[in-house]
This record gives C-alpha cells, sequence and structure tokens, in this order.
C-alpha cells in the first residue's frame, strides 16, 4: 500500500495532483477478515499539498472494504471494485479516479 501512495506523491503530474487532492478527501482501506483487534485499516488523506498515509480507522471521503486480500487487489488494481468480496462505500468516484491516476508507472 505504501509503494502505491510514495510512488503516487513522486510522480503523479502537478495537474491530476492538483485535481485529486483537496481539503477533507480521503480513502479508507477497511479489511473485514481476521480477528477485530488484527484487522488492518489504512488511511490516505489527499490534502492540499501532499498525499500521505497511515495506518487506522479515520472517516473517510470513500471507503473500500472486504477482505483483506480482495481489498488490496483492488486497491492495485488487480481485482474490479464490484467484485462480490468488496464494498464501496461514500464517494465512489474520488476511490475511482485515484486508481486511475495511482500506478506503479
Amino acid at each position: 500500500m505504501a509503494a502505491v501512495v510514495e510512488f503516487a506523491q513522486r510522480t503523479m503530474p502537478h495537474v491530476e495532483a492538483g485535481e485529486l487532492r483537496g481539503a477533507g478527501r480521503s480513502i479508507q482501506l477497511h479489511a473485514t477478515d481476521g480477528a477485530p483487534a488484527l484487522r488492518a485499516e489504512w488511511f490516505v488523506e489527499l490534502t492540499d499539498d501532499v498525499i500521505v498515509w497511515r495506518r487506522g480507522h479515520e472517516k473517510a471521503t470513500v471507503v473500500l472494504r472486504g477482505p483483506l486480500t480482495a481489498v488490496l487487489l483492488a486497491f492495485y488494481r488487480r481485482l474490479p471494485l464490484d467484485g462480490p468480496e468488496l464494498e464501496v462505500l461514500g464517494e465512489r468516484e474520488l476511490l475511482e479516479f485515484w486508481l486511475e491516476r495511482a500506478t506503479f508507472g
């Protein structure tokens, strides 16, 4: 997860980054499998200046939920968001916009 965020931060063209970033825009990745105390969650914050990420649960503009493997495969664009194990809550357009632009190159 960190690799995609860090690569996008370094290489995303200024215009696209400007379109993506903005106060109050964020993406939450939420794994639903495993023991509650061990569930993986990440928060990607698209601030006006930078894109930052951290582990943890926070209220987000859009949430991608499902089993850990499915969430990560979708975030790495290896599984469609409409997969039967996945759930997208909130502003799906923001997640789709991110996925169209944040790649490994």
